[in-house]
This record gives C-alpha cells, structure tokens and sequence, in this order.
C-alpha cells in the first residue's frame, strides 16, 4: 500500500517526465512502418504482410495502411471509375462545349439533348437560321456524335 502511495506521488510530481518516458517507449516499441506509397509501386502478398516493392527499395505496409489508404483515396478511386465510365457513354463530351460566331452548343443532361444557343438577331430569316442550325448539327456531328441528334434552340 506505501509502495502504491509512493508510485503515485511520484507521478503528481513528475508527470511530465514519466509522459515523456511512455511516449518514447511507445515509439521505440512499435515497428516501423513507412506510410509512402509512391507511383509505380507493386503491392505484393508476401506471407501474411503486403509488401512494395519498387525502382531500388521494398517497404512493407501494414494492413492498417492498407485501410487507411482506402479511407483517403478509396474516393477518388471510385470517382475515377465513374468518370471512366461517363466518359465509355459519352466519349464527345471533352469537345463541349462548341463556340461560334453565331452559336453556342452544350449538352442538357437534365432533357437528354442538345442545346444550340444561336447568337444571331432572332429576326433573321428561315433560311439563315436553318443554315446557322446546319452547320450547328454537322459539329456535333464531327465530334463523334452518331445516330439521330436530339436538340433544342433558344436565342
């Protein structure tokens, strides 16, 4: 029972010390891990432990890195998939939007289609307007659009 008071005492007393001493026990007892994982490294199984290995060194991670990883990047992994993906479905769409002298293009999710914004005096006659849509409809055309093109118009 003294020996527990004592203990005590001495931890009121030099408490800093002592947390100092568990810290640096606490470093020097865990193993070393190197959380970098670099472009161009190969993760590999090597019995039980994951293990990188690289242009001239090989680090080991553990699976709490592993998690971790994951937990920060796993994210961006999944978005890049999606963006993959997007892009199978509409491989044109780098090329939007389109801008003219006399007319704007972009693609309206929302209805599925295309917009054409004509920049020219909605007074114009038919014919200028069809032409200025024509030429609208044969740049999409040349950006890899196929098959029936589905638009509107505004002014």
């Amino acid at each position: 029972m003294m020996i527990l008071k004592k203990i005590i005492i001495f931890i009121k007393k030099y408490w800093v010390a002592v947390l100092v001493i568990v810290m640096l026990l606490m470093i020097l007892k865990s193993p070393q891990k190197d959380k970098n994982i670099s472009p161009g490294y190969e993760v590999i199984k090597d019995n039980g432990s994951l293990t990188t290995q690289g242009n001239d060194e090989s680090k080991t991670m553990y699976p709490e890195d592993i998690e971790k990883l994951l937990d920060t990047h796993g994210n961006d992994y999944i978005y890049a998939q999606k963006m993959n993906e997007f892009f199978q479905d509409y491989p044109w769409y780098k090329k939007i939007p389109i801008k003219t002298n006399d007319y704007l293009i972009i693609y309206d999710f929302d209805k599925q289609q295309f917009r054409i914004r004509l920049k020219i005096d909605p007074n114009s006659s038919e014919d200028i307007k069809n032409e200025v849509i024509q030429r609208a409809v044969q740049d999409i055309r040349n950006i890899g659009v196929e098959g029936e093109i589905v638009y509107y118009i505004v002014f």
